[in-house]
């Protein structure tokens, strides 16, 4: 999967329409560096995003195969859920298969459910450790994100920890693989 990883709708709109671009992938300091800040409130972060998820529901960009955006909504737990929400509406009728990312902390971690049973994919982001990869999976996270350069940095043994993480993510597909295969069996 090929994702755009901005907040500039400008950019946005260019790069959508190009063959081999998948979707995009946002956070919440893109978000405010599109609006010209360093920090956005709540409510000014969900105003930006809106022009955003505008720009995904434009008739311009191309209808006839599936998309992915990822975002990662700001606030507590409730506020998540309403701007998954809304943002699910928003692209309801397009081509958009919405992923809401996800922080690897309790608070997070106990949105999956509620955010599966509304047909939104999650994506534990920020993942460091294997007993995180563990618990997002465990939670039901659809995928988990690490950034490398960041683990570089706070780990000596980087690469070694990168596998242990990479071992938990393999498992964990594998025992999804045969659940899944189980359940057509039946």
């Amino acid at each position: 999967m090929l994702l755009v990883d901005s907040a500039d709708t400008n950019a946005l709109e260019s790069t959508l329409t190009l063959a081999g671009i998948d979707g995009f992938t946002t956070n919440p300091t893109l978000i405010a560096r599109s609006a010209g800040a360093d920090h956005l409130s709540v409510t000014a972060y969900e105003q930006q995003l809106k022009r955003i998820l505008d720009v995904l529901s434009a008739d311009n960009l191309p209808k006839n195969r599936r998309r992915e955006v990822m975002l990662q909504p700001v606030g507590d737990g409730s506020d998540i859920l309403r701007v998954a929400q809304d943002s699910a509406t928003r692209l309801d009728g397009h081509a958009w298969r919405l992923w809401i990312k996800l922080l690897p902390e309790w608070t997070s971690l106990e949105l999956i459910e509620p955010l599966k049973n509304l047909g939104i994919a999650t994506l534990v982001t920020a993942v460091y450790t294997p007993l995180q990869a563990e618990l997002a999976y465990a939670a039901g996270a659809d995928s988990i994100a690490v950034y490398v350069g960041r683990l570089q940095q706070a780990e000596p043994n980087w690469q070694k920890r990168l596998e242990a993480i990479a071992y938990v993510s393999q498992r964990t597909s594998a025992a999804t693989s045969r659940k899944l295969s189980r359940s057509a069996d039946d």
